[in-house]
């Protein structure tokens, strides 16, 4: 009896580290979990086990899972020359990004995320990177936090496809969903940069820490940034806000009133465009 209670828990405890790590987006659940440890009273040991010669079984070596990572984390700028200059299009833009070896980590993830939403707006949203979902489908900020983003744009009347357009600072999933490094802001800046170009916004929204620090070209926190405007200079100059990351959000909820009265901030300086 005892020995079953001890299974149980241990099955319980295994389930519920696999949900954890369905959740972070490093595991994959597929419906419910299998009984790892049977529910049956163990083999009794023998006691007349003879000892003999250690068999040779050939080794087969596999490399492991943390080599395979560190390629990753310390991806490099892949040197393959191309033209921005003659690109006028978001969907050329679009083309020329799935062709060229821009960095190590694009090879790692399933689909290059440009963006989505109206091309034509003068609203540009800028987020950090891609997720799990977003990796999957190729659509940014289609996951969980990307629906409460949407909904709290809803609230001033900022629609995906109609008023705004939306990327990120890196068009491709970090492994286990890191930040970006250095070097992967760096060679995706250039085509973000030329998107930006396109699109000519007249307000950029930035997501988040990393997209509102690459943007601005600063290192003051995301709570030292939101609830003010700045006007950024590229080709044009452009006003541009910074807000809580939704992901950031669904960790701390007391923190949504704050990107409502930011929000709302925001609001007179766009009305105009909605």
């Amino acid at each position: 009896m005892q020995s079953n209670n001890i299974n149980l828990k241990v099955n319980n405890l295994l389930k519920y580290y696999l949900g954890v790590l369905s959740q972070l987006g490093d595991f994959q659940q597929f419906g419910n979990f299998p009984i790892i440890i049977a529910d049956e009273p163990p083999v009794p040991l023998k006691t007349d086990i003879k000892i003999v010669e250690k068999a040779t079984v050939p080794i087969v070596t596999k490399e492991p899972q943390e080599q395979v990572n560190s390629k990753i984390v310390t991806s490099q700028i892949v040197k393959q020359q191309y033209n921005l200059e003659n690109i006028q299009t978001l969907e050329e833009l679009r083309l020329l990004l799935i062709k060229t070896e821009v960095c190590e980590i694009q090879h790692f993830s399933t689909n290059t995320v440009f963006g989505d939403g109206n091309p034509n707006a003068r609203i540009l949203v800028i987020g950090e990177a891609p997720g799990q979902e977003e990796d999957e489908q190729g659509i940014p900020f289609c996951g969980r936090s990307g629906q409460l983003l949407m909904n709290a744009f809803s609230s001033i009347g900022l629609q995906r496809n109609k008023n705004f357009f939306i990327t990120n600072n890196i068009f491709w999933r970090p492994p286990g969903n890191r930040k970006p490094t250095d070097v992967e802001l760096e060679s995706c800046r250039p085509f973000l940069k030329k998107m930006i170009e396109i699109i000519n916004p007249e307000v950029v929204i930035c997501i988040g820490a990393v997209a509102a620090q690459n943007i601005l070209e600063t290192q003051n926190s995301i709570s030292s940034l939101r609830g003010r405007v700045f006007n950024k200079a590229f080709d044009f100059t452009t006003k541009v806000f910074c807000l809580y990351h939704p992901s950031y959000l669904l960790r701390n909820p007391s923190k949504k009133y704050e990107m409502y009265k930011d929000l709302l901030g925001i609001l007179p300086n766009i009305s105009h465009l909605l």
